[in-house]
């Protein structure tokens, strides 16, 4: 649990026409011969033929597309979104597209100083809240010389501001230690020591570490940082 747990760290439109009734008309002719003692008459009855017009309904389907970016999450081996081992463009890009333009950026500085002793000969923090970002020139377990991600916290130390993150099993910073203990059962372990404090560990079978500090032990201890990977020594 030697990692620095500090950060500034989401018409239808129906027209109908009603057919036009039929019109009767009747006309009548009659004809009288003066030469005769005959009459004819001629009678002529004429009906209009009644047209109906077709009924059109129109009628328009609008079709919503709604995308849904993946969420970051609090694991072991990276953020979900983007594993520890990736390039420092590829991690940036990954956590900007959810969380937008970074807080802070330290930009690349000695491995022993501000952030305490970090792997490598340089390390580079990026910061968005409560959430920071460890970069290093390696190497780490999770690559060799090739500058690259290998850590992250979760605290609100250094910020009121907390971005909602949480582990996969739903647990993040104000977790009870009965959630805790709920959600991981035997994998996840707590110690207390003089130096640290109160802090748990979580075996997730993957590389890395899930680790983060409590309040306390008890069922009403409450999850306080998170971090993965394995950080930066004092």
């Amino acid at each position: 649990m030697g990692g620095v747990l500090v950060a500034l760290l989401g018409a239808g439109l129906g027209i109908v026409s009603t057919p036009t009734g039929g019109t009767e008309e009747g006309t009548v002719a009659a004809a009288t011969s003066t030469t005769s003692s005959s009459t004819t008459a001629a009678t002529t009855e004429t009906t209009p033929a009644t047209t109906d017009r077709p009924t059109t309904t129109t009628s328009t389907t609008t079709t919503t597309t709604t995308t849904t970016l993946p969420p970051l999450v609090l694991r072991g081996d990276g953020l979900g979104l983007v594993e520890f081992g990736a390039t420092v463009e590829e991690t940036l890009e990954a956590v900007g597209s959810i969380l937008g333009r970074a807080d802070a950026d330290s930009g690349w500085v000695s491995a022993t100083g501000t952030f305490g002793t970090c792997p490598g000969s340089l390390v580079r923090v990026v910061r968005w809240a409560s959430l920071r970002l460890f970069f290093s020139d390696g190497p780490t377990e999770f690559g060799e010389e090739m500058r690259h991600f290998f850590f992250y916290s979760q605290s609100p130390v250094e910020t009121e501001a907390v971005i909602d993150l949480k582990t996969e099993k739903g647990i993040g910073i104000g977790s009870t230690v009965a959630e805790l203990r709920t959600a991981y059962g035997p994998d996840a372990s707590i110690t207390s020591d003089a130096r640290f404090g109160v802090t748990f560990a979580i075996d997730t079978g993957s590389p890395g570490l899930l680790s983060g500090t409590l309040t306390e032990s008890i069922d009403t201890g409450q999850v306080t940082s998170l971090a993965g990977g394995f950080g930066c020594g004092a």
